[in-house]
């Protein structure tokens, strides 16, 4: 492995919180530390768009700032299969170098089961 290769893997922000929760908790289970990895990225999300709210000069129009849910019905493959399709717009955008005019956007997407039945 050379050091490139090394140094991408330790520093990936999923495997430095895993690193972070074993030393303060000194053990822990997969069950565990999902619960605090979930827990944190929830977190995250609400404080960037705390702060991003508590500029008063930020328009949220101008930034194209957007928020969205659907329920949707789909058997397991049909969902494997949409993921699959949004990985790959992501995979035509994810390795876009900084130019002129790009921002910097942070797109979240978050699946969970549905409480409805």
């Amino acid at each position: 492995m050379n050091q490139q290769d090394f140094t991408k893997i330790i520093m990936n922000p999923v495997r430095q919180r895993i690193v972070q929760y074993l030393i303060l908790h000194e053990e822990g289970t997969v069950s565990s530390i999902r619960e605090e990895m979930i827990q944190a990225a929830l977190f995250s999300l609400a404080a960037s768009f705390s702060r991003y709210f508590a500029q008063e000069e930020n328009d949220p129009r101008k930034d194209l700032l957007s928020l969205s849910t659907s329920t949707l019905l789909l058997t397991d493959e049909e969902f494997m299969e949409m993921t699959a399709k949004i990985g790959a717009v992501f995979n035509d955008y994810i390795y876009n170098k900084p130019e002129e005019g790009r921002k910097i956007r942070r797109f979240t997407l978050i699946s969970s089961p549905s409480e409805e039945e």
